[in-house]
């Protein structure tokens, strides 16, 4: 490519380094932790022909002169982020150019060499940041608030309205209902698409639906949708459940002071779970309005339309392990009724 003569002199200082897709002589990989699904995906990748071209960092803010074939000016734009530079090099006729010099040259903090010579390549090297910054964007945004899975068809699906929560290290539980599975999910790449790889463990109807590697097919902050098993569904943030007041609460029904209806399975990503003696054994939470009854497992209470004796209400949560049905523990809560507000 021509060399731009000194229409533009660019601030901008260039950090090269590796991203995730750069060649390594030998993985190891840890077979007890990982899904066998997810581990047979790595190795593919990683058994494909190393990217020639490596991530690229621009420093932001900074503008570009566009020229046409005859390298005659166009316009100065304004550049501001990766995903924009990278759109405009997508959208550039090849015949144009930037008032960028070439070659682009650096060595990567593993030692290996970049050279870049065109705008191809240029957009093929910030499409690799670019990846990089959406996964990490989502892997930040998964560990806030739960996430309720809905149906995007007129049909009700199985483990509608069940709800996942994401810890900062990557697992993740599940909440069906009152029964609780514990698993992981990891955000991976395949070509420019973006898979949800999601492991549970121990329950087999539970298993068979969710372990999937799940494309995304669209993603906000506050949801996204992913499909997998021939259907579509999308997982919703939900702030609105608050674990910190004390009090499971509910609204006063009409006509009856201080008695409300409680479907505890709403509750359930606020109960505390046991220590389990295998870490991956699923757990399920039973209901009951005196300790005794707790303890015996005797006059379970309904969960799902419970109506209140008294307010506030202490109820009694008894925990065991599914697999085993050992009784784990019991614990407490408080319910709570409020007159609120209509509508």
């Amino acid at each position: 490519m021509k060399k731009i003569l000194n229409l533009l002199f660019i601030s901008a200082v260039l950090v090269l380094f590796s991203c995730d897709n750069e060649a390594v002589l030998e993985t190891q990989y840890n077979k007890d932790v990982m899904d066998e699904e997810l581990l047979g995906l790595v190795k593919s990748v990683n058994d494909e022909d190393p990217l020639s071209i490596g991530c690229i960092r621009f420093n932001y803010n900074f503008a570009l002169f566009i020229f046409d074939e005859n390298a005659a000016f166009l316009e100065a734009v304004s550049m501001r982020s990766d995903l924009q530079f990278f759109q405009l090099l997508d959208g550039l006729p090849t015949a144009h150019s930037i008032s960028l010099n070439y070659p682009i040259s650096g060595t990567l903090t593993n030692g290996d060499l970049i050279e870049i010579t065109t705008n191809e390549q240029l957009k093929e090297a910030i499409s690799s940041c670019f990846k990089e910054e959406r996964r990490t964007r989502c892997n930040n945004t998964l560990p806030e608030c739960i996430w309720q899975v809905r149906s995007l068809d007129d049909e009700l699906v199985d483990f509608e309205n069940t709800f996942f929560r994401v810890d900062n290290d990557g697992t993740v539980t599940y909440f069906n209902g009152v029964e609780i599975y514990f698993g992981t999910w990891v955000t991976l790449y395949i070509g420019d698409d973006l898979y949800l790889n999601i492991d549970l463990n121990n329950g087999d109807e539970v298993e068979e639906f969710w372990d999937e590697n799940w494309k995304i097919t669209e993603f906000t902050f506050s949801s996204f949708t992913i499909r997998g098993n021939a259907i579509s569904l999308q997982l919703a943030k939900d702030c609105a459940l608050t674990c910190t007041t004390g009090f499971f609460r509910g609204c006063e029904l009409e006509g009856t002071p201080d008695i409300a209806l409680f479907n505890f399975s709403d509750y359930a990503p606020c109960i505390a779970i046991p220590d389990t003696p295998d870490e991956l054994d699923p757990v399920s939470h039973s209901f009951y309005e005196t300790l005794e009854e707790a303890e015996t497992g005797e006059n379970e209470i309904s969960i799902t339309e419970y109506t209140n004796i008294s307010n506030p209400q202490e109820i009694f949560v008894r925990t065991i392990a599914i697999e085993t049905q050992k009784l784990l523990e019991i614990s407490q809560i408080d319910i709570q009724v409020l007159q609120c507000p209509e509508g």
